[in-house]
């Protein structure tokens, strides 16, 4: 058909025909379509200009407009007319009819080689990759210089999964075109495949310099530098994929996860946000963002957000856990146990909801329910760290064992735990320490760190040994160790030959019992400098009691508010001071109101905590490094612990082997310390009777 313009056609008339035409083929009335071409009189290629000209080459409906134009202009029994009509079913979605019209070419024209590659579109848009592949591999024996082929065999065999093998027909196509963006880009998709990011990210950019205004792929090189942990990059990447199509999805929820990742956790909920403002019905957006709301402690949000996208999603079980680490979070631990159970019964093989189902059990106390469910774990996993690591705190809670102190080595393996540098040198493990020559690392917090510093004496009798200390212990540790060979965190003398984290030392020493602990207080002793820096800080001839209600925030219930507290302080008779480094500024005024003096403000070193300490006559403390200190000199402590407190304190017991001159006040409920506060309230009574 001649290409002619209609002197009488307006705007708003071809407008009318576009559209109409266009639904005609939408509907499969092809011959409708055609029909409306010839009684207009209009030219396909003409009728089209304003509508096609703005679009690529490869865009839908110019692909339509050239397709419509062979139809009308062969007549039925020409193959080619067959052919076309194959192709308006393909390009308007109608994969199987298109299938059928491309395997009637082929009967009548063997040779036709564009009708195979139409045929393998097709093919791969139904899923069969093999028919493909076939059609393609055919084409690409018969135009082996034709680089168009090559780049469509590379692409089905991407799509069957076969990284290899399109890698090959891709970079035979390059050979050809060295500048062919397609070849390029899904030459980055199979390298990403297999696994080789580096040559991945490397393609993607060869196709970037082709088209840089390529969304999707921007979008993919982010996904990879994701995937490297590289990923302020890959938030980079993602944002010029937005800048050039502001409502590509998978550039927002990948933009999201990397900034989350980050520490970015406001600007990620953004991102999930305006996910949602493009799609809200996707449940992968609802979790990743109950993920981050969970990283911002909005978790009654989170809570909500997770169970959203059960209602959107109901089949994925990654939603129904973290539903029960939400509720973890929120300290509804009961809930929580029956969330992950209910995990189990969907999916048995699930370690993560086993591990998190015993975390729950373990805050409840419930440590021989957790060590079974572990050890289900451990059924599905032999050997998994993790497992083995939470099996060992709730051991522990029963007092030191082999098997307990063997499988809490198990820390070192976890992410939880800051990764230590190994300097080259092996771990101790289980091995005799006698005659080697040994780095203590530094490991956990300083609260760990002092309850293991009682094996110095020990291990310095039997081996060589050097301590690293992080700086606010160093004047302490030397006072109470004269002869410790000391190091920074980050430092390794010369000439040793193993390793050992700090809280390894009981597996060296073979402290396998409650009996076996090396329980001889003081093991440390402040400095002469420090008693005299605070010997007038407290009142003489009082009963001095120092106090600290507040611990870290993770692990989580070793905080009691200080207005819980504050009965405690009401003791006639008495002299309270505040061993509370941080207290906040209605913390201090509730200590003003009780004339409370907050010595905590002017604590430097663990050095000044144990001379102030020496001179007190009591100290209540929170689980925390004051605890440890307290119980370490000597002095007489009383410790509040939440229900599910940590192992080193044993259960259902209110002495301590670690500590003999401590006493333990544990919660009778779950987050409840008005009882525990009445206690002590009741023993200060009893202890210090007002005159």
């Amino acid at each position: 058909m001649p290409l002619l313009a209609h002197p009488l056609a307006k705007r708003n008339r071809f407008k009318s025909d576009v559209d109409s035409i266009l639904d005609s083929i939408a509907k499969g009335n092809l011959n409708d379509a055609a029909s409306l071409v010839k009684k207009r009189g209009l030219a396909v290629e003409r009728l089209f200009q304003n509508t096609t000209n703005s679009l690529p080459p490869t865009s839908a409906v110019r692909k339509i407009v050239s397709a419509l134009g062979k139809f009308c202009e062969f007549p039925a029994s020409d193959y080619r007319h067959t052919q076309a009509k194959g192709e308006l079913e393909l390009h308007s979605g109608r994969f199987a009819n298109a299938i059928q019209y491309f395997k009637k070419v082929l009967l009548v024209a063997p040779e036709q080689m564009d009708a195979k590659i139409l045929l393998s579109q097709a093919c791969l848009a139904m899923g069969q990759t093999d028919q493909a592949i076939s059609e393609l591999e055919a084409v690409a024996r018969h135009r082996p210089a034709q680089f168009e082929i090559h780049v469509e065999l590379g692409k089905a065999y991407l799509s069957k999964g076969d990284a290899e093998k399109s890698i090959k027909s891709l970079v035979t196509a390059i050979s050809l075109n060295k500048r062919d963006f397609n070849a390029f880009f899904n030459l980055g998709n199979a390298h990403k495949l297999r696994g080789r990011l580096e040559d991945a990210i490397g393609a993607f950019s060869q196709a970037l310099e082709i088209n840089p205004r390529h969304a999707e792929a921007y979008n993919n090189r982010g996904a990879t530098f994701q995937v490297l942990n590289r990923d302020s990059e890959a938030v980079a990447d993602f944002d010029n994929a937005l800048r050039i199509d502001g409502r590509h999805l998978f550039a927002w929820i990948n933009k999201g996860v990397s900034l989350c990742k980050i520490g970015q956790y406001e600007a990620s909920v953004r991102a999930f946000d305006m996910c949602l403002a493009i799609n809200p019905n996707l449940g992968e957006i609802y979790h990743n963002l109950g993920l981050a709301l969970l990283k911002l402690d909005r978790n009654a949000e989170a809570l909500a957000v997770f169970e959203t996208a059960m209602l959107v999603d109901p089949q994925k079980q990654q939603w129904l856990l973290s539903k029960g680490n939400a509720l973890n979070a929120m300290h509804r631990y009961e809930e929580a146990v029956a969330v992950f159970r209910e995990t189990i019964v969907k999916n048995p093989q699930s370690t993560d909801a086993h591990i998190n189902m015993a975390g729950a059990l373990q805050e409840l106390a419930r440590h021989q329910e957790a060590i079974e469910v572990l050890d289900k774990a451990l059924e599905i996993k032999p050997g998994y760290s993790e497992a083995l690591w939470n099996k060992s705190n709730s051991m522990l809670a029963y007092g030191p064992s082999q098997e307990a102190w063997e499988a809490y080595e198990h820390r070192l393996h976890l992410s939880v735990h800051e990764k230590l540098p190994d300097f080259g040198l092996s771990l101790l493990g289980s091995a005799d320490p006698r005659g080697r020559k040994l780095l203590i690392q530094w490991e956990q917090r300083f609260g760990d760190v002092i309850e293991m510093l009682r094996y110095a004496p020990r291990l310095q009798e039997i081996c060589e040994c050097h301590w690293q200390l992080a700086p606010p212990l160093v004047d302490l540790v030397k006072a109470s160790f004269p002869s410790l060979s000391i190091c920074g965190l980050d430092e390794c003398p010369p000439g040793l030959d193993t390793r050992m984290p700090y809280t390894s030392l009981p597996l060296a020493a073979k402290t396998f019992s409650i009996a076996a602990i090396p329980s001889q207080i003081p093991y440390l002793r402040s400095s002469p400098a420090a008693r005299e820096k605070w010997q007038s800080a407290l009142d003489k001839g009082s009963v001095n009691i120092g106090v600290t209600w507040r611990g870290n925030a993770k692990p989580p219930g070793r905080t009691i508010p200080i207005e819980i507290a504050a009965p405690i302080f009401s003791q006639r008779g008495v002299n309270f001071v505040s061993l509370q480094k941080d207290a906040s500024s209605e913390e201090e005024r509730i200590l003003e109101k009780f004339g409370i003096k907050n010595l905590g403000r002017d604590i430097k070193t663990f050095d000044d905590s144990a001379a102030l300490m020496t001179g007190l006559d009591l100290v209540i403390s929170i689980d925390t490094a004051v605890a440890h200190l307290a119980g370490a000199i000597g002095c007489t402590t009383w410790i509040l612990l939440k229900y599910g407190c940590d192992w080193r304190w044993l259960l259902e017991r209110s002495d301590c082997p670690w500590y003999p001159t401590a006493t333990l006040y544990r919660q009778e409920k779950l987050g409840d310390w008005s009882r525990v506060v009445e206690r002590v309230s009741a023993d200060l009574a009893r202890k210090f009777p007002a005159n």
